[in-house]
């Protein structure tokens, strides 16, 4: 019996009485193992020799509020929860690095985990933040120790862009903001969580003919993380908008054995085409352009043509929009012409949703800022499918938060 397995009972459908049953004689859902089994109900119920129905009720009743929502939880003994001395699952937990208004954190809570500690330096980012969940992140991660820091599964961090960026200057590691990379393996080395999901511009894997990103890559494995990246589109997530970005995911493994085959990135779906179910009816005149406007965006639109520049207007595709930025140019990126012919830029609100935050999610009262948060925002429904991987990985590898730390 190996380590993984060790202490944990596999029932037989034909013996519920033994200790490692409940009071009704329905087996224990922690006496369940992780196994090389499919990951559907059925599979899992077949390794465990029980009936898939008798899976499914017991599953249920132990794990009301499941940590990961997607059906695929099983409980632990050895394994990725633990539970409390009430005998309660323990959900997954994690911090929010570089928080933002809460991309991260609206992701990670949909699949049931929960937030250990947030930061972000930014006071308005800090204040849509508070409004939406109730903690405040304010805080320059340079000047936290990590001692302060609560122990958590998964770190998250949208690191700052804009020194790989191609609308920004592209500097990489030359710009003060691009170093804050080292910000997030200094606290994956102070507190070894069991993942972390990093993202940032695709530009990122060119930079410098790809030694920027081959070096930072070497400071994630060098601390026994099993790391792997993926460059992912919001259209194919649900969203109609062209957004990719880089993701990079490491799961914590042994030194000796730092290859953990269980994570793979989530499978893209077909191309979302539904922006016009998105876009508001009876908009404010504020948003929509004036005739001089308008005439002064086509003229420098032929400016920029014959200059060979991308910076100039854009208007929508017909079933989605063009990557949303945090720069004042951002909003002329997206121009939406109604039927009528009026000329306009896409709403705050509109905005929140090509991010995949729902209605309730309080914007900044002030458009130009709610316009800047959300382009620095990452696309909610691409983490949250990259999140239940990452938690289906930690589940199948088992280990609980006492076995941060690799051995060897």
């Amino acid at each position: 019996m190996n380590s993984a397995t060790a202490g944990v009972r596999v029932l037989s459908s034909r013996n519920f009485s033994s200790p490692g049953s409940l009071a009704d004689g329905s087996p224990r859902a922690d006496t369940f193992t992780q196994t090389s089994a499919p990951i559907t109900p059925r599979g899992r119920a077949r390794r465990v020799g029980v009936d898939s129905s008798t899976y499914r009720s017991v599953c249920r009743r132990r794990f009301e509020k499941p940590t990961v929502t997607t059906g695929r939880v099983v409980a632990t003994g050895p394994g990725v929860v633990s539970e409390t001395a009430a005998g309660l699952p323990q959900p997954i937990t994690f911090t929010d690095v570089f928080a933002g208004i809460g991309g991260f954190h609206q992701a990670l809570t949909q699949v049931g985990a929960v937030l250990a500690w947030a930061c972000e330096c930014d006071a308005d980012a800090a204040e849509t933040y508070r409004r939406n969940f109730g903690y405040d992140p304010t805080g320059d991660v340079t000047t936290v120790s990590a001692t302060d820091v609560p122990d958590h599964d998964i770190l998250c961090a949208g690191f700052p862009c804009q020194s790989f960026s191609v609308d920004g200057e592209r500097r990489g590691m030359a710009d003060p903001r691009g170093r804050l990379f080292y910000e997030i393996v200094r606290l994956l080395t102070a507190k070894r969580p069991r993942a972390f999901i990093l993202e940032n511009v695709p530009h990122l894997l060119r930079i410098d003919g790809g030694r920027t990103f081959a070096a930072m890559r070497g400071h994630l494995t060098g601390f026994g993380y099993s790391v792997r990246h993926a460059v992912l589109d919001a259209r194919h997530f649900g969203l109609p908008q062209r957004r990719e970005r880089l993701f990079i995911v490491g799961i914590l493994g042994s030194y000796r054995k730092a290859a953990l085959p269980s994570f793979a990135f989530p499978k893209p779906g077909k191309p979302a085409k539904n922006l016009h179910d998105l876009l508001e009816r009876n908009v404010p005149a504020r948003y929509y352009f004036t005739p001089e406007k308008r005439d002064r965006l086509i003229h420098l639109r032929e400016h920029h043509r014959v200059k060979r520049s991308n910076r100039c207007f854009k208007f929508v595709h017909a079933t989605h929009a063009n990557t949303l930025t945090s720069t004042h140019r951002g909003v002329e990126k997206n121009v939406v012409v109604e039927l009528d012919g009026k000329w306009r830029r896409l709403t705050p609100r509109e905005y929140a949703k090509l991010q995949g935050f729902p209605e309730t999610f309080k914007l900044h009262d002030v458009d130009s800022k709610a316009y800047r948060q959300l382009g620095n925002s990452v696309a909610v429904p691409v983490v949250r499918a990259v999140a239940e991987r990452v938690i289906e990985a930690l589940q199948f590898n088992g280990g609980g938060r006492g076995s941060r730390r690799p051995q060897g």
